[in-house]
């Protein structure tokens, strides 16, 4: 798929469906659930980020690296904490 235009191309759509015929091609695009629009001439208009979208592709996707390591100083806990009272007393 070429990024370069927000609408699939007619190969595009012959590609992702394996259908040529545009009625063929309607009823794959509905039974994978992708949204699309007839033009008045019977081509298909199928969005680009609609269709990455359904495919589980987004424009900011993490990075592909690992989470920076947590350091969780226990002595500042430890000078905080109230003496415990043996006698039932805090």
């Amino acid at each position: 798929m070429s990024d370069d235009s927000l609408l699939l191309s007619p190969a595009e759509i012959i590609e992702l469906t394996g259908k040529q015929r545009k009625k063929a091609q309607t009823r794959v695009l509905r039974a994978l659930g992708v949204r699309y629009s007839p033009r008045p001439d019977g081509s298909l208009i199928v969005g680009r980020a609609a269709l990455a979208r359904l495919l589980g592709h987004t424009d900011k996707q993490p990075p592909a690296s690992k989470p920076a390591a947590v350091v969780v100083n226990l002595d500042v806990l430890e000078s905080r904490r109230k003496p415990v009272a043996t006698n039932g007393k805090a």
